[in-house]
């Protein structure tokens, strides 16, 4: 809750399907949902401090939503690295799953490993 209300402060995105649940149901989600982009402010964590690791630049990234992100549930991330070439480049594809393993979301990364 508190990463998208100072998301939405952060940004202006005040969009009410993140701020108002009946909003949201009356789009056909269970309650409010969280902004998407914040999974990508975690990945950009994981990618820039964990693996591959400092200076690490995002090249291109995509993403594909199969179910809702909602605010304080649990999500599992599974990262793979089915290309690194020696030139840095790695594509990374992450999984994101809720509690019941359930896919959420497929993001496609390209980054460059200096």
């Amino acid at each position: 809750e508190e990463d998208v209300r100072k998301f939405g402060n952060l940004t202006g995105d005040l969009n009410p399907l993140h701020f108002d649940d009946d909003f949201a149901k009356s789009k056909g989600f269970d309650r409010k949902i969280a902004h998407g982009i914040i999974l990508n402010s975690y990945l950009t964590k994981y990618f820039g401090m964990e693996y591959p690791g400092a200076g690490t630049i995002f090249m291109n990234y995509s993403y594909q939503f199969y179910k809702p992100i909602y605010t304080n549930k649990k999500y599992s991330f599974e990262v793979s690295f089915p290309v690194i070439n020696s030139n840095g480049f790695h594509l990374a594809i992450v999984k994101v799953f809720d509690e019941q393993e359930k896919l959420c979301l497929i993001s496609y990364n390209q980054l460059i490993k200096n």
